[in-house]
């Protein structure tokens, strides 16, 4: 059993705006391809439009959808997960062209175990980020806005975040502290 090793996910993407799908090139969206550091904004890209309905919610820039690409090694594949600290909102992740999952939520946390969906060697990842309806009452942003990491270990694990200590009694010279440890297997 392992602990899972904890790496930063930010460098190296690349940024285009549309879900990266061939219907962009129809709708007339350009795919232009701009290397990021995450955090990134995608929002604040955008010119503003003074006549939007829904303007005076977001600081006149409008919502759209765009996505993020990735390119990486494993050398091992026992156990990986994709720990995202932040993506506004309505995200997919793909490995490897697979859906790997989804999450609503703009302003969530989320973990994907993608060990199924990775392989030795190469390794493409893909997140697209559908900011496209009026959901907050301020400046949102769109995109990865928070940080990324990347957790491998061995196929028996303790989970991110499995380690919970409480202290059920304490005095000065002595504490009683209960630990509960989240094993996981990945086969």
């Amino acid at each position: 059993m392992t602990v899972l090793k904890k790496v930063s996910f930010h460098e190296n993407w690349i940024f285009r705006k549309g879900a990266g799908t061939a219907l962009d090139s129809l709708n007339g969206k350009k795919n232009d391809s701009t290397p990021v550091t995450l955090p990134h904004d995608a929002m604040i890209l955008n010119e503003r439009q003074k006549d939007l309905p829904y303007g005076n919610c977001v600081g006149y820039f409008p919502y759209e959808t765009v996505h993020y690409t990735k390119t990486f090694q494993l050398e091992k594949t026992n156990c990986v997960y994709l720990e995202f600290e932040g993506v506004y909102m309505n995200c997919s992740v793909f490995v490897n062209d697979c859906l790997a999952g989804q999450h609503i939520n703009g302003y969530t946390p989320f973990l994907l175990d993608i060990s199924p969906f990775v392989r030795t060697g190469e390794n493409n990842l893909k997140v697209i980020v559908r900011n496209g309806v009026p959901s907050s009452r301020w400046y949102t942003g769109t995109g990865i806005y928070r940080d990324v990491n990347l957790y491998q270990g061995e196929h028996i694990h303790i989970a991110p975040d499995g380690v919970r200590l409480t202290t059920l009694q304490a005095e000065q010279d002595l504490a009683v502290v209960r630990i509960e440890t989240d094993i996981r297997s990945v086969t």
